[in-house]
């Protein structure tokens, strides 16, 4: 169930973004900050919502390596795609 409302949280991203894009096209400043807020809120919900057994979380680091190359596409493809541990490979299902 875990897996499915991070899948959920990664799509709403994604439309969250678009409206970010939005209200910046239009200049509806307060609109993108609070946009922008539930970017924040989006992923550090990801971040606490899985846990391996062995201690890792995934979204956490699936977010620090794409953050870290500056490539936030393929953060949302692995955050949707994500299936094993990054660390053990085990599955998180």
């Amino acid at each position: 169930m875990r897996m499915i409302i991070y899948r959920l949280l990664s799509i709403v991203l994604i439309m969250d973004l678009i409206a970010i894009v939005y209200f910046l096209s239009v200049k509806y400043m307060s609109g993108a900050y609070a946009a922008f807020t539930l970017v924040a809120t989006i992923l550090l919900a990801q971040i606490c919502l899985i846990r391996c057994k062995c201690g890792c979380r995934p979204g956490l680091r699936v977010l620090v390596i794409w953050t870290l190359l500056l490539d936030f596409e393929l953060y949302i493809a692995d955050s949707l795609l994500l299936r094993r541990c990054p660390n053990c490979k085990r599955d998180l299902q």
